[in-house]
């Protein structure tokens, strides 16, 4: 099978060119994001120094162009620079966010089946659903998806858009079709059309011959032509391809294979849907935003905010078999997203600066805010301690201007008051060659009438402007402007696409939760903004929606008993437990015989850690532990040379113990990731030795129920379990034949990031598939399927484990995959599934059976309970949704398997792409919902599938695991992981003893 590894390119917002009127400047570098970029920078004669000419520029003659602004170096001349990105080679999209492995011409804003991604869709069979559910309690719920009751029924036509001369700025070409010559032409044809904003346009008015529109823009914004420049555009409309419903009919009912005029079907669709709201409002991929809409503060100063908005995409429904249905619904929810803040660009860097982390700035000084960003003087020595010279390096906080790159702004100063167009931060400017002033307004020089020139100078003589802030950094545009941040105005409505930290999460969160009446209620009110009633292009080609929640038949499945060491617990409808009074089911295999608890810098005292372990060694003997006491307790300062005090601190506790610890506590003092993966790498990869990880808060209070929950989880890391769903018999409760459930998934690093993506497996490694062991590895940079080689090192050794424990090789094999969209689908076939089948014939020399099941919580698919909900109103567990918001034949299938804390349930999409071993829809519904219930740390049934959850759990201590990075990294393949006993510092049998354990729980 063949498939297309395109990915999409995403086009720069800016606008049409500037035009220049005088002067020419000199060239300059500038280093982006600690990156240094070739070429000399222009003669400056501010802060002291002296600059040599830069290379290849020329004179205001030899150029031909002259300058009304500052301008900065071409980006020809940047793409010349000798050194290396810091930052390997891009693939042009995030696989972690957005719809990833879409051959190019795919409309991003649809859900599409899997075989819209592969050449020839009968090369690649994906499963198609057997039968319906038919035990548990039937109910009724509601979902937040509206069915479209009736499509366009006459033709539709396609036309090409082109414009002469070539244009490639799509906002231009958008410009171009919004004027009076274009709109007067096609009212002509006494139809509606519709422009996708590219290149694509439709009508139900023919035009054989296609249409030329001839757009004088100087004309349509009221200016004389300015000489020299020809302003004239022509719009020519090619009629390419006629749209009929009826081929989007035939697929759904199942009656023709996934064709390309399917696609168009969709696509046009699409953009009828959403023409009309995006007349209205901010139109962002799949969102809306009113401009007044929500707003809130995601950090303390405004720099990020986060407005609610409407999430609105058409799918493909099952309800293709009901009367009076198209089999298309369209999905509506609440957007909640992160954005910039907006407004003069000094008031956000002001606000944005002192929102970082390391930042040392009171607000109210501005000269010292501007000394932040001035460069630091730094010696260099050599290999023998030599001193070779002294050089002025980059302040750390200039390189958290990266994240500001690609941000789009407007100018507004005398002469520009009115100016519409938008401009693109390339990068902050920044020369060690300007000295310790660095490049700023007052340094940074370039020719303007003859003469070098400041930006300050600039401003002065041409707009009669005084610069207030003239020492901080200045911005270089994507137009090889430069300007001053305070003449600058950051637009509204530019997201936030990096990681948010915990005081921003902790307010996205509180901003976005809201229970199912309130979100229902919310629901609706954006329903009504849409308005597709009164949509005059919904109008226009025929297309009606029925503006209610659809009712859809659920069953409710019958949750599991849960066994434990000393008998059966019945959680009922509440998805939740607890273990007092409770045994384990399989107490640790291994004993604790040797453990110590390590206080980082003396955050408890002595009889506190001392009360803990008391409290916790009590707990662990009531489930059923092994536990010799009391420990060695100790302390470490997080200061200095911290690979010389973990050192010492581990020799003295061998030394105190008479050997190497089998665990050890480690209580934090607060939830800095950075000190956590530290200490994990040291204990776990240097050392081998199981840890826990404990906050000093929790364990400040000592409760009873954190001390079992503690309890849990170690005894799982020893190679115990806390329960299991009983079966009738002495066999398993889910399956009839030895069977080994996978679970996989990717994580990737956050934009801008140099962290490589981590895959993560996990295996079963009993007939109850309660137990597992997990690998992880890196997985090159922004890679979504895991490569050949890391899948073998990860899968190999722990199916020898598997069929050294079980006696016997796997006759079944689930193989749980997170993480992927449908366009990867017929790559995680084509690769995963490839080699899994080529290990499992290697190692065990048999062909199992396999079954491919991808789960999913990245939807907007939401259930509104009529009746018989929780105390919250979410749908009890145990909550099954096979109708109207799945595929009309594949097999998918949505549950909810959990209690939300707080907020409305996600329930997950399950879908079967590949079925060998052929368990009834029923018995794998059931599995899938009770293995929810076999988790062995919490005390709550679970919204995934333990397998695939144990991998999610995994990678995330994989930091920890990393080597360190350097710039000698720069471009290459992502180095892996850290072995356990790299340094040879462990026992060779806690070495073997700790790739067995659960070490992730």
């Amino acid at each position: 099978m063949s498939y297309s590894n395109q990915h999409l390119q995403v086009p720069s917002f800016d606008g049409p060119s500037d035009t220049r009127t005088q002067g020419s400047p000199g060239r300059m570098s500038s280093h982006h994001g600690g990156s240094q970029h070739g070429g000399s920078p222009a003669r400056s004669q501010g802060g002291g120094s002296q600059v040599s000419p830069a290379r290849g520029s020329r004179s205001r003659a030899e150029s031909g162009a002259s300058a009304g602004r500052p301008r900065s170096e071409s980006g020809a001349q940047r793409a010349a620079s000798p050194n290396p990105s810091p930052f390997p080679p891009g693939t042009g999209r995030d696989p972690a966010r957005d719809p990833g492995g879409r051959p190019q011409g795919l409309n991003t804003r649809i859900d599409l089946p899997p075989e819209a991604f592969v050449q020839n869709p009968r090369e690649t069979p994906f499963a198609r659903r057997p039968k319906f559910c038919d035990v548990g309690r039937q109910v009724t719920i509601n979902v937040n998806q509206f069915r479209v009751t009736a499509l366009p029924t006459s033709d539709i036509y396609q036309y090409d858009v082109t414009v002469s001369p070539y244009m490639d700025k799509p906002a231009f070409v958008r410009k171009l079709w919004k004027s009076k010559a274009v709109q007067e032409r096609l009212q002509k044809s006494n139809c509606r059309w519709l422009f996708d904003g590219e290149k694509l346009a439709w009508s139900r008015a023919q035009a054989k011959d296609g249409v030329r529109i001839l757009v004088d823009m100087d004309e349509e914004d009221g200016r004389q032509p300015r000489p020299g420049r020809n302003n004239r555009f022509e719009i020519i409309l090619k009629s390419t391809t006629t749209i009929r419903m009826q081929a989007l009919d035939s697929y759904l009912k199942g009656q023709t294979d996934w064709q390309k005029h399917v696609l168009e079907c969709m696509s046009f669709l699409d953009h009828l849907l959403r023409q009309g709201p995006s007349d209205n409002m901010i139109a962002i991929k799949r969102n809306f935003y009113h401009r007044d809409a929500q707003i809130e503060k995601l950090d303390r100063y405004g720099a990020i905010v986060a407005r609610k908005g409407i999430y609105a995409s058409m799918r493909l429904s099952q309800n293709i078999a009901n009367k009076g249905c198209t089999g298309l619904g369209i999905n509506v929810d609440i957007a909640n997203t992160a954005f910039w803040g907006s407004g003069l660009f000094i008031e956000f860097f002001k606000a944005w600066v002192r929102g970082l982390p390391d930042n040392k700035w009171t607000g109210s000084d501005y000269l010292e805010l501007a000394r932040l960003f001035k460069p630091m003087e730094k010696d260099q020595f050599d290999e023998n301690n030599k001193f070779i010279r002294s050089f002025w390096d980059m302040p750390p906080l200039f390189m958290h201007l990266r994240k500001l790159h690609r941000i789009r702004f407007g100018i507004q100063y005398r002469g520009k008051v009115n100016d519409p167009k938008t401009y693109t931060i390339m990068r902050f400017m920044y020369n060690e060659s300007f000295g310790k002033e660095g490049a700023d307004a007052l340094t940074y020089k370039f020719d303007y009438e003859g003469k070098m020139t400041s930006v300050d100078e600039f401003f002065r003589k041409k707009y009669k402007l005084w610069l207030k802030y003239p020492k901080l950094p200045l911005i270089e545009t994507s137009r090889s402007g430069v300007y001053p941040i305070e003449v600058c105005h950051l637009l509204p409505f530019q997201r936030y696409n990096f990681k948010l930290d915990p005081e921003q999460t902790s307010n996205m969160i509180k901003f976005a939760v809201t229970r199912p009446p309130v979100r229902g209620k919310a629901i609706m009110d954006n329903v009504n903004l849409l308005n597709w009633a009164q949509d005059p292009y919904l109008k226009e080609f025929g297309m009606t929606i029925d503006p209610r929640m659809t009712p859809v038949p659920a069953r409710v499945l019958q949750n599991p008993e849960i066994q434990f060491g000393n008998g059966k617990h019945n959680p009922g409808t509440s998805g939740r437990w607890d273990l007092r009074g409770k045994k384990f089911m399989v107490p640790a295999i291994r004993p604790i015989s040797r453990w110590a608890i390590v206080v980082i810098d003396r955050c408890i005292d002595q009889n506190m850690a001392t009360k803990f372990a008391r409290a916790f060694c009590e707990a662990y003997r009531n489930h059923g532990g092994r536990i010799e006491g009391p420990p060695y307790v100790t302390s470490v300062r997080y200061h200095g040379a911290m690979g010389v005090n973990l050192s010492n601190m581990f020799q003295d506790i061998q030394d105190k113990l008479k050997g190497p610890p089998d665990f050890v506590m480690v209580v934090l003092t607060d939830k800095l990731q950075f000190v956590y993966e530290r200490l994990k790498r040291s204990f776990e990869v240097r050392w081998a030795i199981i840890t826990q990880m404990l906050q000093r808060a929790h364990v400040m209070k000592c409760q009873p129920q954190y001390c079992s929950n503690v309890a849990m989880k170690v005894n799982a890391k020893f190679g115990g379990s806390t329960t299991r769903i009983p079966s009738a018999g002495t066999g398993s409760a889910f399956f009839n034949a030895p069977t080994m459930m996978i679970g996989v998934d990717l994580s990737h690093g956050s934009p801008g990031v140099m962290t490589p993506s981590i895959a993560a497996m996990t295996i079963s490694m009993d007939k109850d598939a309660a137990t597992y062991a997990g690998s992880c590895q890196t997985n090159g940079y922004r890679v979504e399927i895991v490569q050949p080689g890391v899948f073998r090192s990860m899968f190999t050794p722990n199916l020898q484990k598997w069929c050294e424990k079980m006696k016997v090789p796997p006759k079944h094999v689930f193989y749980l995959r997170d993480g992927v969209a449908e366009g990867q689908f017929a790559q995680v076939m084509e690769y995963e599934i490839d080699e899994l089948r080529k290990c499992l014939q290697k190692v065990t020399g048999t062909t199992p059976k396999i079954t491919v099941i991808v789960a999913t919580k990245r939807h907007n698919i939401r259930f509104f309970p009529q009746s018989g909900a929780d105390k919250n109103g979410n749908a009890l567990p145990g909550t099954l949704v096979e109708r109207e918001v799945t595929h009309p034949f594949h097999y998918d299938f949505y549950i909810c398997s959990h209690v939300a804390i707080q907020g409305t349930a996600r329930p997950v999409h399950y879908h079967v792409i590949h079925d060998e071993v052929k368990m009834k829809a029923d018995d794998l519904q059931k599995m899938i919902y009770h293995q929810c219930y076999q988790y062995q740390d919490p005390m709550m049934s679970r919204a995934k599938i333990e397998s695939e959850a144990k991998a999610l759990l995994s990678k995330s201590d994989m930091p920890g695991y990393e080597p360190d990075r350097t710039t000698d990294m720069r471009g290459q393949d992502s180095l892996p992981l850290l072995r356990i006993n790299s340094d040879g510092e462990a026992t060779p049998a806690n070495t073997e003893w700790f790739k067995s354990t659960m070490w992730y729980i």
